[in-house]
């Protein structure tokens, strides 16, 4: 259930930043009625592709606010065995000494039980989406029964006498479906219509409308939207069949659309019904028509366009790392950065800071006898005294979560320390706990030097943080909701060797399990007890580092 979880955490997060677009739409709407059609339609096309692509493009005219608007539940929440480890993620195996940003209190236990666990929300998102796909696999089947016996008038066109209003039904060969008895005058305009909707495509788009629909059934603006969009589709159609009317054409083409209204529930995915929805509304919008002018037309695209560069585009910032709901289960294969070549991307040492570097770092730390950590030093004072968006070099260099100072429950500092006894010393940034009974030792990032040059040796970031044992072993905690992950590496000529590694899967709070692992291959881990699992952690005691603050 693991893939579940995280398929419904990223889906919820798709579907809150896709929100802000629904909303704006739905507003434009209203604001743009005497809009082509089609603009309507390309607008509800970005929502879609706002629901289906978890990529954008930054932009710095993104209106789609910042940061992550989803964060899963802390791998605390879950059983742990008793022990002592020193880890927050862990606290009811480490004991009380557990840093208070991974770890629960007996009062946050308390308000984590009230909490609906992410894997519990993902089985009832999966099982809205098979009822609603089942809801449609019924109808279709139905339709299919009733449309069995009908009877070919030409080409795609069918007469049938169990149904009561003309629709389009089937995807790949659609055909139209007339019901027996309909008046010639009035059919020529069902034709119409039903031959634009296929021009158009629409019985495609309406498909996909509803399994979105099935998809995002949980967000009440998706159900919204659908309904809006298949008003929207219905006013295009109507736009492009009767464009070249005159307006005696037109008001035989809104009689036949009244005699043929029908009261289906529009939240059907097919078929197309030509009465189906939004029937005064088009009326009206069928005598109203008048050929858009260029203005309109251009005015239109225009509208497109920017919606499209505010809605389809994130806010431009530096680049972040991976989430860290994938970070737990990369680190668990073996795939996470700290088992690869370390990065040697760095500045080299002749890289000095600039001059508004040195002007706007009040206080820089000291020397450290090393060109190449003077920089890294150099650059992390300044990129603490600036705005988080415009660090674009420092970022190269720097994690996230250290430039962001933890919303100042943390000091931030640096530590040189010979961690593989090779006689060169490695720059570790990390954190000092600011509250009282909190946790020291949180490195954020870990530098050595190859030539003249910083090389860094691995990156952590919220829910994916790295310490020192007092062992000399480097532990790299990475967690996402109730799966928990310990890999314990030795560190030597700056590289990262797995030793071994526990991980721990919460999914079901009656029955967690554990497994260890001292390869990256993930299909050779074997079970062990909660009791082994507390050994090993507590063999490898988390060293309670101070670092110098800056």
């Amino acid at each position: 259930m693991r893939g579940i979880d995280t398929v419904f955490t990223a889906l919820l997060d798709m579907s809150i930043r896709a929100g802000w677009l629904m909303l704006a739409v739905i507003v434009l709407r209203l604001v743009v009625r005497g809009a082509p059609g089609w603009m309507r339609c390309v607008l509800w096309a970005f929502v879609a592709l706002r629901l289906t692509c978890p990529f954008s493009v930054p932009s710095a005219f993104s209106l789609v606010p910042d940061a992550q608007t989803v964060r899963t539940d802390d791998a605390a929440s879950a059983p742990v065995p008793e022990g002592s480890t020193g880890i927050r993620a862990a606290d009811d195996a480490a004991g009380p000494a557990a840093p208070e940003s991974l770890t629960h209190s007996p009062d946050s236990r308390k308000e984590n039980s009230r909490s609906i666990p992410t894997a519990r929300l993902s089985i009832l998102w999966l099982s809205g989406l098979v009822l609603f796909i089942g809801y449609a696999l019924f109808g279709s089947v139905r339709l299919r029964r009733n449309v069995s016996e009908a009877a070919k008038l030409r080409d795609n066109i069918y007469l049938c006498d169990r149904i009561r209003s003309p629709f389009i039904y089937g995807l790949i060969r659609p055909a139209v479906y007339l019901p027996t008895g309909l008046d010639a005058d009035a059919m020529q305009y069902v034709l119409a219509h039903e031959q634009a909707h296929l021009a158009r495509r629409d019985h495609w788009w309406k498909a996909i409308g509803f399994l979105l629909l099935a998809v995002y059934w949980f967000h009440p603006l998706v159900w919204v939207s659908f309904v809006l969009f298949g008003r929207d589709l219905e006013l295009a159609c109507d736009e492009k069949a009767v464009r070249h009317w005159t307006l005696e054409k037109r008001k035989s083409y809104s009689h036949a659309l009244v005699s043929c209204s029908t009261n289906k529930n529009a939240v059907l995915a097919c078929p197309l019904a030509f009465g189906e929805v939004g029937v005064k509304e088009r009326v009206k919008a069928v005598l109203r028509y008048k050929k858009p002018t260029a203005g309109v037309t251009a005015a239109s695209i225009i509208v497109c366009a920017v919606v499209a560069v505010c809605f389809l585009t994130s806010p431009a910032k530096a680049a972040r790392p991976p989430r860290a709901d994938q970070t737990a289960h990369t680190a668990h294969d073996g795939n996470s950065s700290a088992a690869r070549t370390p990065d040697t991307s760095g500045l080299t040492a002749q890289a000095q800071p600039s001059n508004k570097e040195s002007d706007e770092s009040a206080t820089q730390p000291a020397g450290t006898g090393c060109p190449a950590y003077d920089t890294v030093l150099a650059k992390a004072a300044y990129a603490l005294k600036q705005p988080h968006t415009d660090l674009d070099s420092e970022n190269e260099l720097l994690s996230p979560e250290f430039v962001q100072t933890q919303e100042g429950r943390m000091t931030l500092g640096y530590l040189l320390q010979d961690i593989d006894g090779d006689g060169t010393k490695e720059l570790l940034l990390g954190a000092n706990s600011d509250i009282e009974d909190g946790w020291d030792g949180i490195i954020w990032n870990m530098f050595t030097v190859s030539g003249d040059a910083p090389v860094k040796v691995f990156e952590g970031w919220m829910n994916n943080t790295w310490y020192l044992c007092e062992d000399g072993v480097i532990l790299n905690n990475a967690y996402s909701g109730s799966y928990n992950n310990y890999d314990y590496y030795d560190y030597n000529n700056g590289a990262l060797t797995l030793l071994e590694s526990v991980f721990f899967d919460g999914h079901d709070g009656e029955n967690p399990s554990w497994s260890y692992n001292t390869t990256t291959n993930s299909e050779a881990s074997v079970s062990i007890s909660e009791k082994e699992a507390g050994d090993i952690i507590k063999k490898h005691a988390i060293a309670h580092t101070q670092f110098i603050p800056f």
